[in-house]
């Protein structure tokens, strides 16, 4: 069940037959999570005879009710965030409410270091998150990018690698 909230990059899911209760839970931690908000318990309901469980996500802020694909609505962000030799400009596209490309605008990251680090774009976009591991070798340049997707998603308070204390990427 979980896999497939992934895959769907929405908790509007199927319910587990025999496990309705506990499936309903699951998709309630997940909406809880994505910031999707409801008033009660109510606002889950399942056809009879059936194991589909519908959510009620009138709460949820810019999520198009009638395309459950994803939460960002479709279009081209820009955001910026700070790489080891200054500020990386970022170009996001979102399609059917998902991340589908990001294309470097700007950025005076050392050549050497910004190629290893542009690996960490694919990262994002496979799993659909900016939460993931900076790259090893290149970690200021990659915290660069992973904040600069952020920022232009409007997400907040993401978690950077720590950086060694000389500095270095």
């Amino acid at each position: 069940m979980t896999k497939e909230i992934i895959t769907n990059q929405s908790p509007f899911v199927d319910t587990v037959s025999g496990a309705t209760m506990s499936s309903r839970g699951i998709i309630e931690a997940a909406a809880d999570a994505l910031g999707i908000q409801q008033n009660d318990t109510d606002n889950y309901s399942s056809a009879e005879g059936s194991d589909k469980t519908e959510y009620s996500d009138s709460n949820a802020e810019g999520y198009d009710n009638e395309q459950k694909t994803g939460y960002f609505a479709d279009g081209i962000y820009t955001g910026t965030g700070k790489g080891r030799n200054g500020d990386i400009t970022v170009n996001v596209t979102v399609s059917e409410g998902k991340v589908v490309s990001i294309e470097i605008v700007s950025s005076k990251e050392d050549y050497k270091y910004f190629q290893k680090a542009l690996s960490v774009t694919d990262i994002i976009i496979s799993q659909q998150s900016v939460d993931v591991d900076s790259v090893s070798g290149a970690t200021m340049s990659s915290n660069g990018i992973r904040s600069a997707v952020a920022d232009a998603l409007g997400i907040e308070n993401i978690q950077l690698a720590p950086v060694q204390q000389n500095g270095r990427h």
